[in-house]
């Protein structure tokens, strides 16, 4: 399925840019840049990321939700505002990568970020940048689904590369998270009683144009009962009571 938006040379020219700026006027930032930078330059790492995904598909993990696609410097800052997030934040990223939203979320906001992320390679070079930053950055090589999510503020996902089944057991988790929490999506509505959409902005991600999708958790209200199992499954099936709404894909 193709994207519903193609760039434009306006496009194409001001992401670039606006990446740059972003580095060079966000302190620490560009230190970041060039060791990720070299990390992939000299160690060609490429082979690793290979091997990784095919262990952790041996352990029934589906590759579907090992797709690649990073959240530019300059779009991990906007949302980060957009969040208003500060210092007594605590950003928790599902599916990090090599970590480019954790560092540009604690750089320009100076909240405390933490990388939730599976595979190995990724994790070992996003562990080496983030020492510098001390106890603000961790990187967990772990499951999302299983990660403690009690201290996160914030949560931020790159959903349009999850699985469906990876999906399925996000949303399950919903319902424990505490009020007030910011629900961050890229590509992907979520409908659950306790997620009160917020706003929708759009930026150029890697693979092309896709929306962003706010949300904040509402408390628990005794009216509205958490869906049953039948009905958890129909929203996963295109039942109106879905769970999820797809809104873009990659180019």
């Amino acid at each position: 399925m193709k994207a519903q938006h193609r760039p434009t040379l306006r496009d194409l020219l001001a992401g670039p840019w606006r990446e740059w700026k972003t580095i060079v006027q966000t302190p620490g930032l560009l230190a970041v840049e060039a060791r990720l930078a070299a990390a992939y330059l000299l160690r060609f790492p490429a082979l690793f990321i290979f091997l990784d995904r095919r262990a952790l598909h041996r352990l029934e993990f589906d590759d579907e939700s090992f797709m690649f696609g990073e959240t530019p410097y300059h779009v991990a800052g906007a949302i980060v505002r957009r969040m208003q997030l500060g210092p007594s934040d605590v950003l928790y990223d599902l599916g990090c990568g090599r970590g480019k939203m954790v560092f540009a979320s604690h750089l320009v906001s100076g909240c405390t970020t933490v990388g939730v992320e599976l595979l190995p390679t990724y994790t070992t070079i996003a562990r080496r940048i983030a020492r510098r930053f001390g106890q603000k950055i961790t990187i967990l090589e772990t499951d999302a689904r299983k990660v403690d999510l009690s201290l996160a503020t914030a949560i931020y996902l790159n959903a349009w590369t999850f699985s469906p089944d990876l999906i399925d057991s996000l949303y399950a988790r919903i319902d424990a998270l505490r009020e007030d929490v910011w629900w961050t999506s890229v590509g992907m509505r979520w409908f659950h009683p306790r997620l009160q959409p917020v706003d929708e902005q759009t930026w150029w991600f890697s693979w092309g144009r896709a929306t962003v999708c706010f949300y904040r958790v509402a408390p628990h209200s005794p009216t509205t009962p958490s869906p049953s199992p039948l009905e958890r499954d129909g929203r996963l099936a295109g039942n109106p009571l879905r769970k999820v709404e797809r809104i873009e894909q990659p180019l």
